[in-house]
């Protein structure tokens, strides 16, 4: 019969583990990230590609409480603007490729290139210095600017011109790659 030989691969003391950090963060977090109302994850086994923990939560409020509730399917049910799930992808390009080094540091303040809208990052002010651990944790579009025109070999002039050859665009395809 069809689907009789399925072996599920879920490490169910890592599945738990993930739920109950996922609900953690999420109620931590809520007061301070209205938008944050919920979170998934997926865990691979690098060396195979065996699924060892797929979860998901959501906060919810009912009748004045706020409660988090199961929705594992929303891995797969649901959809996002890839946005900053790549930060974490291009800091490794720029590792990889010697752009960036752990520790190095960037200014985060609005960038202008001529003929275009502001780049900035959410905290549209800008978070000042901060290294890559600290991007990562706060978002940091300007950071992951920053890091690509390294990538591509291009310096920083505001109001200047943005030119980026191919190369630099199929360098970060390359890097990108390794996460589907």
């Amino acid at each position: 019969k069809s689907g009789n030989s399925l072996t599920l691969t879920i490490d169910m003391e890592l599945q738990k583990k993930v739920e109950e950090s996922i609900e953690k963060n999420l109620r931590a977090f809520k007061s301070s990230e209205p938008l944050l109302d919920r979170a998934f994850v997926v865990m691979t086994n690098p060396n195979n590609g065996q699924i060892l923990s797929m979860a998901g939560k959501k906060i919810v409020e009912k009748e004045g409480r706020i409660e988090v509730e199961d929705l594992a399917l929303g891995n797969m049910t649901t959809s996002y603007e890839l946005g900053s799930a790549v930060k974490g992808a291009t800091l490794l390009t720029g590792y990889e490729t010697g752009a960036i080094h752990p520790g190095d540091q960037f200014y985060d303040a609005p960038m202008k290139f001529k003929g275009t809208q502001a780049k900035k990052s959410w905290n549209v002010s800008g978070f000042g210095n901060i290294n890559d651990l600290r991007a990562l944790q706060v978002s940091s579009n300007v950071y992951m600017f920053q890091t690509a025109l390294k990538i591509a070999g291009v310096n920083y002039v505001p109001n200047g011109s943005l030119d980026i050859k191919q190369g630099a665009f199929d360098t970060m395809r390359y890097y990108f790659k390794q996460f589907g």
